[in-house]
């Protein structure tokens, strides 16, 4: 039987938690995978100039093919690394997917967001905007469904998910507390927005914060929490197991106080950490 008091924020936490999960699996494996390979090389084969790694792309004439109709295919160049060049090759490796997966992180939490503000208003349709409802309803029907409310909620714009979580913040006052007065001593509005360049540069930048960008955030926080170099005025990312580890961690404890505050808005139980996943009849 449906228990109308059950917790509908509950299956996008945990939703939420197992996409973080899998994308911290394939860092954790890399890195453990590559770090154990390092390790177990002999000076000797350094002396040598081994181990080695290389690679090169297949290329072909797209107008030239042989008798039998099969394409001919030809080396197009090639990348090797020998030696000490292989191990910084390793590093090299482990940093790119080390920004890679806080780049997921984000996009992770970026999808959380929207996922657990559309089951809040899909149970509770009287909480939404009265404004933003009436420009919805210009072009669509009344929200019903989650996919509805999902839709609904593309017309929170603003850079980084501003809107949306100032709608959140509006709505469930105890999240806008928890972002600035927690147990790791870090003002998650300044970090969502460390996070959102990191991530940028990550995706878009080779992994360079540009000077204009670092205008636009707490520097101080950034060189905390994610290493890199300086170089002239940018800031180049250096990302260590560690930080992508803490970085996750802390999207993991951002979307938990997310849910917190919701589910106390509406006297949901929120207090599921520790307890296991139990179902919400």
């Amino acid at each position: 039987m449906h228990n109308p008091n059950a917790n509908a924020l509950v299956k996008p936490l945990w939703s939420f938690f197992d996409r973080l999960n899998a994308v911290y699996a394939l860092f954790f494996h890399l890195h453990a995978n590559l770090r154990a390979r390092v390790a177990g090389i002999e000076q000797r084969s350094l002396e040598k100039g081994l181990p080695y790694a290389g690679a090169s792309i297949v290329v072909a004439d797209l107008t030239d093919w042989q008798a039998d109709d099969t394409r001919i295919k030809y080396a197009s160049g090639g990348f090797a690394a020998a030696g000490q060049e292989y191990l910084l090759l390793v590093d090299k490796v482990i940093s790119w997917n080390a920004g890679w997966t806080v780049s997921q992180g984000w996009e992770r939490f970026e999808s959380f967001l929207k996922d657990i503000t559309a089951s809040y208003l899909e149970a509770h349709p009287r909480e939404a905007s009265t404004e933003k409802l009436r420009t919805h309803l210009k072009k669509s029907a009344q929200p019903s469904t989650h996919e509805d409310w999902r839709s609904f909620l593309r017309l929170y714009r603003g850079t980084d998910n501003k809107e949306l979580l100032d709608f959140v913040r509006s709505t469930a006052p105890d999240f806008e507390k928890a972002e600035t007065h927690n147990n790791r001593n870090i003002d998650l509005v300044k970090w969502y927005k460390v996070v959102a360049k990191v991530r940028h540069a990550v995706t878009h930048s080779n992994g360079l914060i540009s000077a204009e960008s670092l205008q636009e955030i707490d520097n101080a926080l950034l060189e905390r929490l994610f290493n890199g170099t300086k170089e002239a005025a940018a800031y180049r990312l250096e990302i260590s197991q560690e930080n992508t580890e803490d970085a996750l961690s802390i999207f993991a404890d951002y979307g938990f106080a997310l849910f917190k505050a919701l589910s106390m808005k509406q006297g949901y139980e929120w207090d599921v950490l520790g307890k296991g996943r139990r179902k919400q009849s």
